[in-house]
């Protein structure tokens, strides 16, 4: 049956934010009166996203996988809508500290979940190929690039990372994309974690390196200041030390992967 005939779109709309290269409907009431959001693209990632939600069933709080398939050239997801703000929205309510407490404890939380019987191989190499591959058809999106790097080619970009590589991975289950709004919050808990495409058994910096530059974003955008003693404190609850050059490694990575 096509996907179009199993759901109610008459209360379909667009997400308020994301930046996703799939396209994205958030449906109220359908499908079987259920709130859902559907997501389908040409990329194999949103099914690789659905059958990862499956797997950390149990593990994290993730959205229902309601139908996850293939229809032609196109690959679609439905899943099920779930409660919560954006992260950012709850955990500053009590102010800076402790919303650089709750943030790290996240990742921690994540880092910490058991990696056996993984369904995908989205290992360094992996996304190492992704990158070049982005960078050789100029998909790179530089215009996005971190202020750092602001005016720097995709090309440099490339060679800087290949520049920082040789060192040994700390391997962990990594979300792969950790900013705030991924993570849905009700009163400082957390009700569910989403956009899991990029997942997989990678360096815990690939996580670190996003955490830490969402901290700067969101923070900035509150009118306070990422200072030396937050990020101090980040690592200190997470427990873990800083690494500089896994730290632009991975940034660098996310923004050839991204933008």
């Amino acid at each position: 049956m096509p996907i179009s005939a199993q759901l109610d779109l008459s209360e379909a709309k667009l997400p308020p934010i994301g930046f996703s290269p799939e396209k994205m409907y958030l449906i109220r009431h359908g499908y079987h009166g259920r709130d859902v959001v559907l997501k389908y693209s040409s990329r194999p990632e949103v099914y690789e996203e659905g059958e990862i939600y499956r797997w950390l069933k149990g593990k994290l709080p993730v959205p229902e996988v309601l139908i996850n398939q293939k229809i032609a050239d196109d690959y679609y997801l439905l899943v099920s809508y779930e409660k919560g703000v954006m992260m950012q929205e709850d955990i500053f309510s009590d102010g800076k500290k402790e919303g650089i407490i709750r943030y790290a404890k996240l990742i921690r939380q994540i880092h910490q979940v058991d990696m056996t019987g993984f369904p995908f191989v989205h290992d360094l190499s992996y996304k190492l190929a992704k990158v070049k591959e982005t960078v050789a058809r100029h998909e790179a999106k530089e215009q996005y690039f971190e202020r750092e790097y602001q005016g720097w080619s995709p090309e440099k970009m490339l060679a800087r990372l290949e520049s920082l590589s040789g060192f040994q991975e700390d391997l962990v289950f990594c979300h792969g994309d950790v900013c705030m709004p991924n993570f849905l919050y009700e009163g400082h808990q957390l009700t569910a974690v989403l956009d899991v495409s990029g997942a997989g058994i990678n360096d815990r910096y690939l996580d670190l390196s996003i955490a830490l530059r969402t901290l700067r974003y969101n923070l900035e955008g509150l009118g306070w200041t990422l200072t030396q003693a937050d990020v101090d404190l980040f690592l200190r609850t997470y427990d873990y030390p800083f690494d500089k050059q896994r730290f632009e490694f991975y940034l660098i990575l996310d923004e050839l992967m991204n933008g």
